[in-house]
């Protein structure tokens, strides 16, 4: 009984003593290779290294939390060390943190290669080694990592193809590839990837033709394919997927027309084709995509009209049509697009006036409708808008109402481009009963000296109020209850009014059963 005591007593000793014996050798060899990143990416210049005591081990893994960007959990190592100043390279040595779950080296001036040792991490989760300046290929051992859930490897200089070790990764969720100088082809192996949310494979010089495969991806969110030399057309079956958000295909070489099956991503928010040789018209099918914020096809051979059923893409805010050959004209419901802030139409062959509606968008910003065959004035609804830029040059005999208040209005965006129309009052306008708008048409004669009149065509009967206003925003003169009628041209003459010589800002507050509204212009008093 004694001797079987004993033996008990001895078996306890030996397994707790090879216990801590294991843990000590994971200890030394963790910190081993922590020790040989430090020297590796000049860890005396990094801008944080609080703790990075590599003199000595610590006594245990817990410890290791102390240095800083590492963090222990569960045994666990996780390490984080982004926009920290680290240079050089990546030591082999690295290999060797058999526990690590997530490596984040990004944002660092990082040179050399990435080294094959990553490989032999098979707990790795997340490897971040974004915007540094590594060169070579991707490491084919990294296809090892069976836990591997994401890989940014975005914003460095690597070369060669993608390895095909990488599409046995089953549990890859995230492969973000962006702006390296990688090549050859996108393999139909890539449609293995099941648990695939994200692919980022812009700005590279990518060959051959969008695998079809890339339909059976049905977890996928976003797809970047942009900035390539794709060539062929876009796989309809591209619209099977059901939860993508983002598709971006602009800047290749693709042909053929755009696929109306891209109608069933009920879900896409934004879409990019643009820079490619696509031709054909515009799916109508594209117009049931309620949720679409962005839609992007500009510089491509598109063709046809802009159909009125644009008007059901209620949450768009940015629409680039221009650099086709699109032709009729601009259907007033692109007023109903009440979130567009930027419309650019230019470089096409539309023709026509342009719609009041588009007064309606009310958060547009930049306006570009150039380079077209469009005629007649600009709506007076634009008065509304608050635009930064608009460009209605190189019509047909487009032109911008040449009364004050427009002017004034044109004079306070940042950038306006066009010309001004020579005349005041249309045939059609003056046939009429009476103006359709109220239209400021300026004060004369300016500059005055003794009396000025102020000309306008009131489209309601009213009582007009005048202030003058001087340059430090101060009211100098001002003329209550004008009764006027309906017409145009009606007329309120200031009869020597007591103004140093300047420049005055003159205001009409319109009061009328329509409403009230108000309307400036300019003018100069001489001696």
């Amino acid at each position: 009984m004694l001797r079987f005591i004993f033996f008990l007593t001895l078996l306890s000793f030996t397994v707790t003593g090879s216990l801590a014996q294991s843990e000590q050798g994971l200890i030394t060899q963790t910190f081993e290779a922590l020790k040989a990143l430090y020297r590796s990416t000049d860890g005396g210049n990094w801008n944080y290294d609080e703790g990075w005591d590599t003199t000595a081990a610590p006594m245990s893994m817990e410890e290791f939390n102390d240095w800083w960007g590492i963090t222990v959990s569960n045994g666990n190592l996780e390490r984080t060390l982004e926009s920290n100043n680290l240079t050089g390279s990546i030591p082999p040595e690295i290999g060797n943190l058999v526990n690590l779950e997530r490596l984040a080296l990004e944002s660092n001036n990082l040179t050399g290669s990435i080294p094959p040792e990553i490989g032999n991490l098979v707990n790795l989760e997340w490897l971040t080694l974004e915007s540094n300046n590594l060169t070579g290929s991707i490491p084919p051992e990294i296809g090892n990592l069976a836990n591997f859930e994401r890989l940014y490897l975005s914003y460095n200089k690597l070369t060669g193809s993608i390895p095909p070790e990488l599409w046995s990764l089953h549990n890859l969720e995230r492969l973000w590839l962006e702006s390296n100088d990688l090549t050859g082809s996108i393999p139909p192996e890539i449609g293995r990837l099941a648990n695939l949310r994200q692919l980022d494979l812009s700005s590279n010089n990518l060959t051959g033709s969008i695998p079809p495969e890339l339909g059976s991806l049905d977890s996928l969110v976003g797809l970047w394919l942009s900035s390539n030399h794709l060539t062929g057309s876009i796989p309809p079956e591209i619209g099977s997927l059901a939860n993508l958000e983002w598709l971006w295909l602009s800047r290749n070489n693709l042909t053929g027309s755009i696929p109306p099956e891209l109608g069933n991503l009920a879900n896409l928010e934004e879409l990019s084709l643009w820079g490619n040789n696509l031709t054909g018209s515009i799916p109508p099918e594209l117009w049931s995509l309620h949720n679409l914020r962005v839609l992007n096809l500009n510089s491509n051979n598109l063709t046809g009209s802009i159909p009125p059923e644009i008007g059901n893409l209620v949450n768009l805010e940015y629409l680039y049509l221009h650099s086709n050959n699109l032709t009729g004209s601009i259907p007033p419901e692109i007023g109903s697009l009440v979130n567009l802030e930027w419309l650019w139409l230019f470089r096409n062959n539309l023709t026509g006036s342009i719609p009041p509606e588009i007064g309606n968008l009310v958060n547009l910003r930049l306006l570009f409708l150039d380079s077209n065959h469009l005629t007649g004035s600009i709506p007076r609804s634009f008065l509304k808008l608050n635009l930064y830029e608009f460009d209605w040059s190189n019509n047909d005999g487009l032109c911008a109402p040449p009364d004050d208040e427009f002017q004034s209005w044109l004079d306070g965006l940042v950038k306006s481009v066009g010309p001004t129309c020579t005349f005041t009052v249309s045939v059609e306008e003056s046939n009429t009963e009476h103006p359709t708008f109220f239209t400021l048409q300026g004060s004369y004669p300016n500059p005055f000296r003794e009396a000025v009149t102020l000309q306008f065509d009131l489209p309601y009967s009213a009582y007009v109020d005048v202030e003058i206003i001087d340059m430090m925003g101060r009211v100098v003169y001002d003329l209550s209850d004008v009764s006027l009628s309906t017409g145009w041209a009606r007329e309120i003459e200031l009869h020597s009014p007591n103004l140093a010589p300047g420049m005055y800002l003159y205001r009409l507050n319109v009061d009328s059963p329509e409403g009230n509204s108000t309307h400036t212009g300019r003018f100069v008093k001489i001696r």
